[in-house]
């Protein structure tokens, strides 16, 4: 069997190494970040609990047999000894998960938060970088090699850049232990499910890096189909129903057989999956859509005082994440659970949003009456919910949604695509400026006769037009210098072909220090010309909503731009 892993193509199967990704997980998350908030811990067996379970523990209390999830009745039967830390408030974790993204991101910013405690890193440029900087040198490889023997050769040099991989995920595992005194786990491989993989099998606070030629190895040493990240308990059910139950079985089975019971997409990501093909990429993880807090009680509250001291510690604890955060919510969401005393079960959660206020942020963020003030909006929206009187709760929450940047709008969104596009255009000689009305069946042309209206302007003429248009307008001669007039790129280009040679002039002498054009470097002296002869003697065509009658063109007099623009 050896042999057959030692001669094995990983290329045959997948044929991209070109990328180093670095699986990067925090050891026993929670149970470290309360062993450093409290030192004494440290040597002690340590759980964290949530209601009645122990979510997490140290390895000292997993020695003894305290595993994930178990209840405290069971966790206290192996561990009598053990110390259980309330770990309901998630916002230290929150807190410092944040600032373990902060540190892999001065590594690379291609970082994908795939938990509290985990992210995949995309490393490959530095990689490139730092092996150039080597001119050729050799680069030891830190921390383990999964597998035995010799590692196959790739003509692609991924095996010098997963080296170069391990040495930065050394280095990322450093830092996070010097800057917050964490552990972790690290994982390096050429795609994201293999360093995942890899980052489990040297535990804790190891790395280890998996080559291409090896990946197949790494498969078949996964105990369950779960271990495969996507692959949930329904996924597994269905698979033992078709007969497969191992990664092994996953491999040989047929794609058809996976195609009956599965979608043709998810079919072929099962096979490639249990061969350790990943093409997935390491995607930038933003900031969350939404940030709440909530908290359950064992016992049902009946009391509106408490019900009123419980939201206003979270609404505490929510407005330190949301001032970390940054940007302003544009929605507050208030959320409740109560207990049905007929049924003796828990009702499903119920929610009520309103538009969040603005001065929460901004005039009241350091005023001792904040909390108060987004109280009274949170209690508002209780009452509308659960009556006042004679109710039951086992759950509330509060958050905020639709986050919005405070410093940008709709205007900086057009003056961001305007730019882009009018600064191109210009080199086309070809920019038009549409002033867009709050009726969509009518749109006026009209010249910015101030900068701020630039920014509800966006460019209706495209490079590619403006090309046709002038080809299939312009004359072939070359035409006087009686016959040009430099054009402002701030007047479209069908309306100037149209103007009279004076309003031309006046327009470009108006607006020789007009600052809009100044933006765009815009002089007199080295602005395109617009021929004013055409092929046939023709006259432009206009856009039908922009057309002048005849009767229109009659009354304009032409030496009035005002006169001319206003009809």
């Amino acid at each position: 069997m050896e042999e057959d892993f030692e001669s094995f193509d990983a290329s045959n199967l997948d044929s991209e190494h070109s990328r180093v990704v670095v699986h990067l997980d925090v050891d026993c998350f929670y149970a470290q970040v309360e062993m450093l908030k409290n030192p004494l811990l440290t040597t002690k067996p340590l759980g964290i609990k949530q209601k009645n379970y122990v979510i997490t523990s140290n390895y000292i209390a997993r020695e003894f047999g305290v595993k994930k999830c178990m209840t405290i009745t069971e966790a206290k039967k192996v561990c009598p000894e053990l110390i259980l830390v309330n770990g309901e408030d998630l916002t230290p974790y929150k807190h410092i998960s944040s600032l373990i993204s902060g540190i892999l991101k001065t590594f690379s910013p291609v970082v994908e938060r795939s938990g509290i405690d985990e992210a995949h890193v995309d490393v490959t440029k530095l990689c490139l970088q730092r092996l150039e900087s080597l001119n050729g040198k050799t680069v030891e490889l830190v921390g383990n090699c999964f597998g035995e023997g010799v590692v196959q050769n790739c003509n692609c040099g991924c095996i010098d850049r997963l080296k170069m991989g391990s040495v930065i995920a050394k280095e990322m595992r450093d830092k996070v232990k010097n800057d917050l005194g964490l552990t972790c786990c690290a994982g390096v491989a050429h795609n994201k499910l293999l360093a995942k993989l890899a980052c489990r099998v040297h535990k804790p606070n190891q790395q280890t890096t998996v080559f291409p030629s090896r990946s197949l190895q790494l498969m078949l040493t996964q105990k369950e189909l779960k271990s495969i990240p996507g692959i949930g308990h329904k996924l597994v059910e269905t698979l033992n129903s078709i007969g497969v139950s191992s990664i092994e079985d996953l491999q040989s089975c047929e794609s058809g057989l996976l195609e009956k019971h599965f979608p043709k997409h998810t079919a072929s990501w099962l096979k490639d999956s249990s061969f350790g093909v990943d093409n997935s990429e390491v995607k930038v993880s933003g900031k969350p859509q939404s940030i709440s807090v909530e908290d359950a009680f064992i016992k049902s509250v009946t009391n509106m005082g408490v019900v009123r001291q419980k939201y206003t510690n979270l609404i505490k604890k929510l407005l330190i994440q949301v001032d970390e955060d940054g940007r302003i919510p544009k929605t507050i969401k208030v959320t409740v659970r109560t207990y049905n005393n007929e049924l003796k079960t828990n009702n499903s959660r119920e929610s009520r949003q309103q538009p969040s206020d603005k001065s929460w942020f901004t005039s009241l963020k350091n005023k001792p009456d904040r909390v108060d003030k987004i109280l009274e909006t949170v209690m508002k929206l209780f009452s509308k919910m659960v009556p006042m009187e004679n109710f039951l709760l086992t759950l509330v929450g509060v958050g905020f949604t639709n986050f919005g940047d405070s410093n940008k709008s709709v205007l900086t969104f057009f003056h961001n695509q305007t730019s882009s596009s009018v600064e191109s255009e210009i080199s086309e000689c070809s920019t038009s400026v549409d002033t867009i009305s709050s009726d969509s069946q009518s749109r006026k042309r009209s010249f910015p006769e101030t900068k701020d209206s630039d920014p509800s302007c966006s460019s209706s003429i495209s490079e590619s037009n403006v090309e046709n248009f002038l080809q299939s307008n312009v004359g072939v001669n070359e035409p006087t210098d009686s016959d040009v007039i430099p054009r402002c790129p701030a007047v479209d280009l069908s309306v100037w072909c149209e103007l009279p040679l004076d309003i031309r002039r006046e327009i470009v002498s108006s607006c020789a220090s007009h600052e809009q054009c100044n933006r765009f470097n815009f002089k007199l002296t080295d602005t395109p010309k617009i021929p004013v002869s055409f092929k046939n003697s023709e006259t432009p065509k206009v856009p039908v909503p922009f057309k002048k009658s005849k009767k229109d063109s009659k009354s304009v007099k032409q030496n009035s731009i005002k006169k001319y623009f206003s009809k």
